[in-house]
């Protein structure tokens, strides 16, 4: 073993100090000196992962303040609720993190003929952050043929150093709010340089044979590192567009919320849509009620099961046994409907087999079990195996799975997609109430409490 070796530097000098011979006392000096040693003894692959989680952590808890500065709120993201732990913003004094982050230190301007671009600190903090990252994970300790590359790591590292230093300070003096978010990101930041000198150390005593990363490659990390962070610019530019177009249409919002509360506007918006017949099979059919309710649904749809459960709740509690709600199938699903433009659901076909394939088999009480269940299972459907669903609607799941390739079952679903496409469904839910499509306006509680007054009169 090369007597160059740290490891075997300390384990030499150690044993020279303990042993019982010894009647010289170890030097403090020489103590701290050893653990230094000892630190750069470590394995290189365990330091690695160690500055990668660095780099991910530092990203991370960065991306909120960035979140932050953007406007989102903090229970929008993990990292924000840990930075609203740390910043104490339940509490009844204003979080030093929000104030911080949209402060006038929180962003950089930088002057461009004919346009200025606002580039926030805590997104140059992910730039940083994914830059080093980037460097160590494809490149790790392996000598960059061109020298001064060698030292970009540490170059970037100790400019980030003397920026957090910065903000710090400023801080500390008062010119800018305490902040436990900023206070994460710099002490990650500072771990991380401590890994990236003692990297250095590693690389530096370790074996010669270290692999050699040529100018090309150095420059292919380099550029990779630039798209992420290229990537990582448009889709923030993207989604404060898209908070800028959503703040310009709250005053819409608003206004369409106010229409709603006004039931004559909703019903005369009912009421000016023809009128189509929509015939009813035997199974369908309830002698005393006077008035239908068809929905066209899928469901694999999420806006089907708020309205399943608002028919069910509300409108059902409204109209009483006066009203017979009809349930008709229209899958988003080019698989069994031919007239939707793409597959949006693609599950939604096998769910109508199986509504169909318990009414079959139980009648309307199995096909309300089944469809039940099927709303149940919806985020978990593509898993769901047919005999779980017929265990859920409570049918023998023997005779489920040969009634899901009866033709007739099949037959029923293409009839309801035809009529559909008939009535000019094109997305779901659509509702026809005595066969008057249901415009979307209308879906409040206001509007069907309204429609049941007037009918019971």
């Amino acid at each position: 073993m090369s007597v160059e070796h740290p490891a075997f530097l300390v384990g030499f000098i150690q044993t020279l100090f303990h042993s019982k011979h010894a009647t010289v006392r170890m030097p403090r000096i020489l103590r701290v000196k050893l653990r230094l040693m000892s630190l750069t003894s470590w394995k290189p692959p365990a330091l690695l992962a160690a500055m990668l989680l660095l780099c991910g952590m530092g990203a991370w808890v960065s991306n909120g303040l960035l979140q932050l500065h953007d406007g989102s709120p903090a229970s929008s993201s993990s990292a924000g609720r840990l930075i609203a732990h740390l910043c104490h913003a339940n509490s009844d004094q204003p979080s030093g993190c929000e104030a911080s982050a949209r402060s006038a230190w929180s962003e950089i301007h930088l002057p461009i003929p004919g346009h200025q671009i606002d580039l926030p600190v805590a997104f140059l903090a992910i730039g940083y952050f994914i830059a080093l990252g980037t460097w160590y994970a494809f490149v790790g300790e392996a000598r960059p043929q061109w020298k001064p590359l060698r030292w970009l790591p540490i170059a970037i590292g100790v400019i980030g150093i003397y920026t957090s230093l910065f903000f710090v300070g400023l801080m500390a003096m008062g010119r800018a709010p305490w902040c436990g978010g900023c206070v994460a990101v710099h002490s990650i930041n500072l771990l991380l340089l401590i890994s990236i000198v003692l990297s250095r150390r590693c690389a530096r005593n370790a074996d010669r044979s270290l692999m050699v990363v040529n100018l090309r490659q150095s420059a292919a990390v380099i550029g990779f590192a630039m798209l992420l962070i290229g990537l990582l610019y448009w889709s923030r530019s993207r989604r404060l567009l898209l908070q800028d177009q959503v703040a310009d249409l709250q005053p819409y919002q608003r206004i369409v919320e106010s229409l709603q509360e006004n039931p004559k506007l909703m019903m005369d918006a009912y009421m000016s849509e023809p009128t189509n017949a929509i015939p009813l099979r035997p199974d369908e059919t309830d002698p005393a009620a006077r008035h239908q309710l068809v929905v066209f649904l899928d469901y694999e749809c999420p806006a089907c099961l708020l309205t399943a459960e608002f028919i069910r709740g509300e409108i059902k509690a409204d109209f009483g046994d006066r009203l017979n709600v009809v349930v008709r199938h229209y899958p988003l699903c080019k698989e069994c409907n031919p007239n939707v433009p793409k597959t949006i659901h693609p599950d939604a076909c096998k769910a109508a087999y199986a509504a169909e394939a318990a009414r079959a088999l139980g009648g309307n009480a199995a096909f309300d079990r089944m469809s039940d269940a099927l709303f149940l299972d919806q985020p978990y459907l593509s898993g769901t195996t047919d005999r779980d669903l017929a265990i859920e609607a409570g049918i023998d799941p023997d005779r489920f799975l040969k009634k899901l390739n009866d033709p007739a079952v099949r037959d029923r679903v293409s009839q309801d997609i035809a009529e559909g496409h008939a009535l000019h469904v094109a997305n779901t839910p659509t509702l026809f109430l005595d066969g008057r499509m249901v415009p979307p306006i209308c879906m409040t509680q206001a509007f069907w409490k309204a429609m049941a007054d007037q009918i019971s009169r």
